[in-house]
């Protein structure tokens, strides 16, 4: 491709494709761990109501303050990694011309992992174009 002159796309397809199944893996086990946890569905749990339960339990169960923290931090966790998954997902079915996928970029601090990698290359790029000047 003309616009494409280094390879960057397929550099940052394939490196996506090495990364987002680690990724997947870690929302994966951090899923059971909840559903297992909270006796919940792990196809069909809704993180935020599990955040809620945690928060209820910090009374009912008595549960170690910390522990408690760590689950809501990784709840938190995933839902950026499932939200960062979705974006990934949207951008790709846009890229192949797919019907009804919206064209407005998402607004938040969520990035999908291509979105990281090609910031890594810009920075990089600005930084060498100041030491040039």
């Amino acid at each position: 491709h003309k616009d494409d002159i280094h390879g960057m796309k397929l550099f940052v397809k394939n490196l996506c494709a090495e990364l987002y199944p680690r990724v997947d893996t870690y929302i994966e086990e951090g899923r059971t761990l909840l559903a297992q946890q909270f006796d919940r569905n792990k196809q069909t749990m809704v993180l935020s109501s599990v955040s809620e339960q945690i928060k209820q339990a910090r009374v009912t169960l008595g549960l170690d303050p910390q522990i408690l923290q760590a689950l809501e931090n990784m709840i938190e966790d995933l839902k950026y990694l499932e939200t960062m998954k979705e974006m990934e997902e949207a951008k790709e079915r846009r890229e192949r011309g797919e019907e009804g996928v919206a064209e407005e970029g998402w607004l938040g601090n969520v990035v999908p992992l291509s979105g990281l990698i090609l910031s890594c290359f810009f920075r990089r790029e600005q930084e060498m174009r100041t030491v040039i000047e």
